[in-house]
Formats: structure tokens, C-alpha cells, sequence
């Protein structure tokens, strides 16, 4: 009894063992590699980001700074990007897509316009961590009101094919307008 109790658990493990060294490599098209990419940004989910870009460790949107990763989040959760066509020449492609985001611009004009009042409101007379802090914070508050305003941008997102996975090899025209620049 013992003895068959033993084989019972050394073959439970040895196939356990067998399934997970045989795992199959996940491979995504050029599609399916920017769709992870753009809901990865959009939902602020900056580490996965990295699975599919080239160049992870230039990945301006890891950062330290919880607030930053915050305004990031909050900016990106607002956008909205539509594929609309992708070309595949080889191990490359260029993806063509459309992205509404909020307009920064009008964000960035507020606060330049009204950065002594958010300080007085705030208590703040001066500069520094404080007065960052409070700029910080409205500046996510702009972005998350609704009357901001969007923008349209379209921009090329540009893949490439390495040991048969798409990866994504410039996605700074992307970023750059999700950002409502």
C-alpha cells in the first residue's frame, strides 16, 4: 500500500515536472504584439511593456516616482488607439493607428496660467517638493476632467521580428501622442 502511494506521488510529480519543461513559447503576430503593447500602456501596466519593446531598459515610464506613475496611468487610462493597418515586409511591420488622448496642451496652459493660485490655494509660498506636489496633483485633476478636451493624433508604431516573436522596435511616436502631445 505504502509502495503504491509512493509510485502514485512519484508519478504525479515526474509528469508535473514533464508538463512544465515542455511548455510551449507563446508567439503573438505583429497584432496581436501591439494590442499587448497598447492595452499594457493603457491600463498602466508599464512592466509588461517590456516583454514586447526592444529596448526595455529605455523605458522612460518605470519609474520610482509614484505620482509620476500615477499621472502616467491617469493619462493613459484616458486614450484611446484604433489600429488601422498594418504592413509586414519581412521580420518588419509598421502599424498605422489613430490616438485620441487628452489635450496636454490645454493641461500644461492651465497650470502655466494658474500655478500662484493652485500655491495659494495649497498654503504654498514657495517652490520645491510642496509646490510640485500641488502642480502634480492638479495636473492629474485637469487630466481627469472630462472638459479638457482631446486630441486626434495618427502615428506609426514600427515592429520587428526576432526568433520568430514581434517585438516593438519605435514606439515614440505612439507614446509621444498618447501623452497629448
Amino acid at each position: 500500500m505504502k509502495m503504491k502511494k509512493g509510485t502514485l506521488i512519484l508519478s504525479f510529480f515526474i509528469l508535473i515536472l514533464t508538463l512544465v519543461g515542455c511548455k510551449e513559447e507563446v508567439h503573438m503576430d505583429s497584432k496581436e504584439t501591439v494590442t499587448f503593447f497598447i492595452d499594457s500602456l493603457c491600463s498602466g501596466d508599464f512592466k509588461s511593456v517590456d516583454k514586447v519593446l526592444k529596448y526595455p531598459k529605455y523605458n522612460k515610464l518605470i519609474t520610482k516616482d509614484e505620482k509620476l506613475k500615477e499621472m502616467y496611468s491617469v493619462l493613459f487610462a484616458k486614450c484611446k488607439v484604433e489600429i488601422l493597418d498594418i504592413a509586414e515586409n519581412g521580420n518588419l511591420a509598421t502599424v498605422n493607428a489613430k490616438v485620441n488622448s487628452v489635450d496636454l496642451s490645454k493641461v500644461e496652459k492651465y497650470i502655466t496660467a494658474n500655478t500662484r493660485k493652485i500655491l495659494q490655494d495649497n498654503n504654498i509660498e514657495t517652490t520645491g517638493n510642496k509646490a510640485d506636489d500641488a502642480l502634480l496633483k492638479e495636473t492629474i485633476k485637469r487630466i481627469k476632467d472630462s472638459s479638457t478636451g482631446f486630441k486626434e493624433t495618427k502615428v506609426n508604431i514600427y515592429l520587428e521580428k526576432e526568433n520568430n516573436q514581434w517585438i516593438v522596435t519605435d514606439e515614440g511616436e505612439l507614446i509621444n501622442a498618447m501623452e497629448g502631445n
